[in-house]
């Protein structure tokens, strides 16, 4: 499928209230470096205090069979919804247990998302953002 220009998929975690301890979430997950999950925003508010970080999902190999482009429509949902897979809803009950909100944004999209990233995110307690915003590459709108 053609590539849609800013076209990204993120995990996007918040503390509204307070800095947000960037290697706690990371441990708290299992986000290792060289994973699927790249960091490629960090917000901060007035102050310079950090209160949300972005992952990006990478977007892996290249969906090559009929098959394949039907049911992910994108490589980046595929890779999105085999890393949550992989994730419990307890360890994201930690981050909510802090006040911390942990969603998945997708930029940029036009089309179904598939089935199998909506049950991952309804299984782990996600919030789901689907926005269009005009020549964005990583600044994610809201953060």
């Amino acid at each position: 499928m053609p590539r849609m220009r800013g076209f990204e998929v993120t995990l996007v975690i918040q503390a509204p209230d307070e800095q947000l301890d960037a290697r706690w979430v990371m441990e708290t997950l299992g986000i290792v470096s060289g994973a699927a999950l790249k960091p490629v925003e960090v917000a901060r508010d007035e102050e310079g205090v950090r209160d949300a970080i972005a992952f990006g999902f990478g977007n892996g190999r290249d969906l090559m069979e009929p098959d394949e482009i039907q049911q992910w429509h994108q490589p980046e949902f595929r890779v999105a919804t085999e890393w949550l897979r992989k994730r419990s809803p307890a360890q994201f009950v930690r981050l909510t247990g802090k006040g911390v909100e942990t969603g998945v944004v997708v930029l940029n999209y036009w089309g179904m998302i598939p089935s199998d990233l909506l049950r991952e995110i309804l299984r782990l307690g996600l919030s789901l953002s689907v926005m269009h915003v005009p020549d964005v590459g990583s600044k994610l709108a809201g953060i």
